[in-house]
């Protein structure tokens, strides 16, 4: 047994390479690599972005409206009073579809890089 982990750590001497630095290799290479979306249409003119914004603006109102008939036609909530509980419901379920919008066009388009904030504040608000 001592023997065949000797031959082991030779072995990877040899190679220079050992599991965990291979490991931390493979990882810290992919997370370096620059952002690649999948397909080629980002918002790098006006009229462009404004379509990203569009469909991002419609998918999450299209989606919020259908959740908030469905809330108010399903046997199960639509005895629940309009405000807060409906209220609520909606708005909690069109952030997340919003964030699921963004998300999904970021991975498609690669849309949402322009909202960064700066580090330094700005000094003033105009």
């Amino acid at each position: 047994m001592a023997e065949w982990i000797r031959r082991l750590s030779t072995e990877q001497e040899i190679l220079g390479s050992s599991p965990s630095r291979d490991y931390t290799k493979f990882f810290s290479s992919q997370l370096l690599m620059g952002f690649k979306p999948l397909l080629p249409f980002r918002g790098t003119t006006i009229a462009r972005a404004f379509l990203l914004n569009a469909l991002l603006i419609g998918i999450t109102t299209a989606f919020t409206i259908e959740v908030r008939r469905t809330i108010n036609e399903s046997q199960y909530t639509k005895d629940f009073p309009d405000i807060p509980h409906k209220v609520l419901a909606t708005a909690f379920a069109s952030t997340l579809i919003g964030l699921t919008a963004y998300i999904l066009l970021r991975l498609l388009f690669g849309t949402g890089g322009g909202m960064l904030a700066p580090t330094k504040p700005y000094p003033s608000f105009f």
